[in-house]
């Protein structure tokens, strides 16, 4: 018997309800109105520190062009195009990282988790962990479309011209003022030390 249940069983959901299946989707389109009425837009305040994030998560969609108005307010810019669903042995949870920018703060980095979905679910599972005071950002789905990766293709295309970075495509960028000083795959206390000392 050559049966293909799952197939039916999506094509019935979606002839009986409202149905939007993503592949490699950054989970917009599956937002209802209420919850896009909850997404915040991007301003400069909106990366100083916020109130109970866990309790209160509002994600702030942000661009190229909103991560380069961060620039001119601290000395250094580090970028985290962050998979939140990713629990790998490759993929360090947020704590992780909250541990590097505070131990960097006093010298004037600021920290942008920049998610490539915008799935609440798989953010706030990090963030209870965590005492991560900070908005949350996304990639602005109006700007950069809905595909994952071809979104997070046009953000560094954005933030840079070097082709190199846009065909790698790292998870972190670090920039001092509008200066990119580092990008790889990996972030550590040791890796940002040794790029904040060479800079």
């Amino acid at each position: 018997m050559n049966a293909r249940p799952l197939p039916i069983v999506l094509l019935m959901m979606c002839v009986l309800g409202s149905c939007v299946v993503e592949i490699n989707g950054n989970g917009y389109k599956s937002m209802t109105d209420t919850q896009k009425k909850h997404l915040k837009k991007f301003s400069i305040d909106s990366t100083d520190a916020v109130e109970d994030p866990k309790n209160n998560l509002a994600l702030t969609e942000i661009t190229g062009n909103d991560v380069k108005k961060v620039f001119n307010k601290y000395s250094y810019t580090w970028v985290l195009l962050w998979k939140p669903w990713c629990h790998g042995a490759h993929c360090y949870p947020l704590y992780y990282y909250e541990r590097i920018d505070r131990e960097h703060r006093n010298k004037n980095v600021k920290f942008l988790p920049v998610s490539l979905v915008y799935n609440k679910q798989q953010i706030k599972q990090h963030l209870e962990k965590s005492d991560f005071d900070r908005d949350i950002f996304v990639l602005n789905d109006g700007v950069y479309g809905n595909n994952i990766k071809s979104s997070k293709k046009k953000f560094l295309e954005d933030m840079s011209t070097n082709a190199t970075l846009v065909k790698e495509s790292p998870a972190h960028l670090v920039y001092k003022g509008d200066k990119l000083i580092y990008y790889g795959e990996n972030m550590s206390s040791k890796i940002m030390d040794s790029v904040l000392s060479s800079n």
